[in-house]
Order: C-alpha cells, then structure tokens, then sequence
C-alpha cells in the first residue's frame, strides 16, 4: 500500500493483514488511531487487543469473506485509554498460492450520524422496554385521543389486539359511559389549564366484551409534544373486597344493634315474667276480701 491513495486510506482507519488464525502479519495504523491498536505487535494474535464479543465479530467476518471475497459493515466495540471506540469493520479476503490465506481488516470510526441513530434506537428499546414493564395498561395517544402505542397488559386487559387498536381506536372507546362526562373535562383541562388537571383519577372502562372494569387512571403529558401517556390500573377486585367488607361491617353493626334492642326487650319482660307468681298469689288474697 503506497502512494497518495495508500496515505488517504490509512488516515482514515486501522489496516491490519492477518493470517487465518488472526495472527498479525502486518499493521498500518495512524496516530489518530493508535490508541485503538497500538499494543498491537506482528505475529500477536488479535486476542491481545480485542475483547471476546468484537473477536467473535471479527472470527464470523473473517469466515464470510472467505466465501465472498470481502464483508463489510461489521460493527464492533473496543475499550481503549481514552475510552470506549465504537468501530465499523470491513474485511478483504485475499487467496495465495505457497502460503497461507490473508485477511486485510479494515477498521474506521463510527459516523456520527450513525452514532447518534444507534442512540435513539438504544433509547428507543430501552423506552418500549420500560413500557412494557410497568405491569399496568399503558398507551399513548394525542390530541385528537387516537392511540398510537399500547403495551401487552393494555391488550390482554381490553381483549382487543395491538393490530386493532393501534391508529384505529380512540381513548374514549374504551371510557364507560358513566365516565365519559368526567373523562372529557379533564381531558380539555389538560389542554387549557394542564397544572389544573389531576393527575391520577378512578374512571369506568369497558373491554370488548362490554364488561365494566374499575380502575385508576394515570395520565402524564410528553414534553414539548401533544402526547399523553397514561396507565391504567385495574382496581375492580378490591373496589369489589371492599365493598364485602363494608356489608360485612354493616352486617356486624346491625347485630350488635338488633342484640341490643333484644337485650333492652328481654330485661322488662323477664322482671314481667319473674315477678307474675307474686302477683297471682296478692290475687288470690284479695278476691276473698272483694266478695
């Protein structure tokens, strides 16, 4: 590799030449890489400088171009003194006769745009992850209330299928009728007055069975758009524990009434009773005198 071209390639990436068993014959490396593979020697084998997850990209690059000839985009990390590098790899596979076969590895910077794309995709599945997880139904949905994400309890809750309700259906499908009033007001307060709005309330939804369910009802707006996510959690069962418990306590009170009440009853009618035999012999005394 010479010449003016030879100079450019260099200054932009690593060119290490390996043999199949990834021992380094040789290296062209810039200062503006060195960090990345300066502990690098020939006849080292790259072990030295890759960690186990980049070397098990760079062993499945290697095998692919010895069928094709030459790989490209394989993306690899490496931890280095300035910190971590994130690489793509690029592999030319080169035959020979007399000698074993050589791989020319050629690593370049990430692109920043790149870069920045692999971010948002990160935040992105760390954002349906936790989604996901809230262990309550959650969805998303804007100013016209049509739903835009929905998780998995959200589904198995309403009985209807992501496919179903996704940019289809709107909040309010799912608000009972005896909410719907309440459901609204807050919605346009959100809207108008958002500190105004409260921020958790219990409505009535119904699921695609037209079954009423229970439940609190969480909602928070996404900065700087008109989303609003909003949780629902499921409170029919205890809404219904406590209303046994109620009945049960009302129960215990009205006996404790009723056992008072017989109790005040049952104290004159036993002085009645007890004292009767007395009278009925004053009784018989005095009708010999009446006569």
């Amino acid at each position: 590799m010479s010449g003016r071209k030879g100079v450019e390639i260099v200054s932009r990436q690593c060119c290490v030449e390996v043999d199949a068993s990834l021992r380094v014959r040789r290296l062209w490396i810039s200062e503006r890489h060195a960090e990345v593979l300066g502990g690098l020697c020939r006849g080292e084998c790259l072990e030295v400088a890759f960690p186990r997850p980049a070397l098990d990209v760079v062993v499945r690059a290697v095998a692919d171009a010895e069928r094709s000839g030459f790989v490209t985009g394989r993306e690899i990390s490496l931890t280095t003194p300035g910190g971590p590098r994130e690489l793509v790899l690029d592999v030319l596979y080169r035959p020979s006769k007399g000698r074993d076969a050589a791989y020319l590895l050629l690593l370049r910077e990430l692109a920043p745009t790149r870069r920045i794309e692999q971010e948002l995709l990160r935040s992105e599945h760390r954002y349906r992850a936790l989604f996901e997880a809230t262990g309550a139904a959650t969805f998303t949905f804007g100013e016209d209330t049509v739903i835009g994400l929905v998780n998995s309890e959200f589904e198995r809750q309403t009985g209807f299928s992501r496919e179903q309700i996704v940019g289809r259906m709107k909040a309010t499908d799912f608000v009972s009728e005896s909410s719907m009033a309440a459901v609204m007001e807050h919605h346009r307060t959100r809207g108008a007055e958002p500190e105004q709005a409260p921020g958790s309330y219990e409505i009535r939804a119904v699921d695609l069975q037209g079954r009423e369910r229970i439940g609190i009802c969480t909602l928070k707006l996404v900065p700087d758009t008109g989303e609003r996510v909003v949780s629902f959690v499921d409170v029919t069962e205890q809404r219904q524990a406590q209303q046994h418990v109620l009945r049960a306590e009302r129960l215990a009170a009205l006996g404790q009434l009723i056992s008072g009440v017989a109790h005040e009853i049952a104290n004159p009618t036993n002085f009645i009773q007890f004292n009767l035999p007395v009278l009925r012999r004053y009784l018989e005394e005095l009708l010999p005198m009446a006569r």
